[in-house]
C-alpha cells in the first residue's frame, strides 16, 4: 500500500468518526464507545486531526470542534 493510499484511509476514517460528536475511546463489538471529555485517549483524535491539517491543509481538521472540549 502506497503513503497516498494509506493517507485516504486515515481521512475516510477521521470522517466518519467525525460524526459522534464526542471523543472516540475504544470499541467494543465493532462499536465505537465514546467519551465526552476525551478522557485520556481525547490527546490521540485531538493529535490526529492537527496532523491531518498540518499535511494536507484543510482548515475542517483544525476547527474541528472537539479539539476545543
Amino acid at each position: 500500500m502506497d503513503l497516498n493510499s494509506i493517507l485516504s484511509k486515515v481521512i475516510r476514517k477521521v470522517d466518519e468518526n467525525s460524526k459522534l460528536n464526542k471523543f472516540p475511546h475504544n470499541t467494543e463489538n465493532g462499536k465505537w464507545v465514546t467519551t465526552n471529555d476525551g478522557y485520556w485517549t481525547g490527546g490521540f483524535w485531538t493529535g490526529l486531526l492537527w496532523l491531518l491539517y498540518k499535511n494536507i491543509g484543510n482548515e475542517r481538521y483544525k476547527k474541528e470542534e472537539r479539539m476545543k472540549a
